[in-house]
């Protein structure tokens, strides 16, 4: 065996050169894309439940991930993420929100996805008050499962007054 060719196989041996891709990096597209769906759903039904745990448990745990809500400028970091539900559910006993127009995009290692979504929680009233908006996500696999890498929710501004 030549000197490069054992080189190789002792670096392929010890794991630093990926001889194919692990189990993980072989999913499919629509592996991916089911793997994508099961979070939303695990989201909006923990939206739904006022489960701030629930919700959180659904981000990227790092510093790194973010989000953009629609009543804020940006949410960084996993515990600020977290505490930004929490302090959310407070005001917003009983909402619920669902995902409609959906979209699921693979893009290398992520999956991109983007949609609309509406909100009904109670008014001041008391009568059920309804929110509609947009997003998009970015999801990814950390840490051996699926969670939101970064998303942005807004609500679109209402258009200028006539005249």
């Amino acid at each position: 065996m030549s000197p490069l060719r054992k080189l190789f196989v002792c670096l392929l041996a010890a794991g630093l050169i990926p001889a194919c891709a692990s189990a993980d990096a072989a999913e499919t597209p629509e592996q991916m894309i089911a793997a994508a769906k099961a979070l939303d759903e695990a989201f909006f039904k923990a939206f739904s439940a006022g489960d701030a745990e629930g919700v959180a448990a659904t981000y990227w745990h790092s510093p790194d991930v973010v989000s953009f809500p629609p009543d804020a400028m940006e949410v960084r970091g996993w515990d600020a993420i977290k505490q930004a539900y929490v302090d959310a559910f407070k005001s917003m006993a009983g909402a619920k929100l669902e995902a409609y127009d959906v979209h699921y995009l693979v893009a290398g290692e992520f999956v991109f996805t983007w949609g609309r979504w509406r909100m009904t929680m109670a008014g001041s009233d008391g009568k059920p008050v309804t929110m509609e908006g947009r997003y998009s996500d970015l999801k990814g696999k950390r840490d051996g499962k699926w969670v939101f890498i970064h998303d942005h929710a807004s609500v679109p501004m209402a258009p200028p007054p006539a005249g």
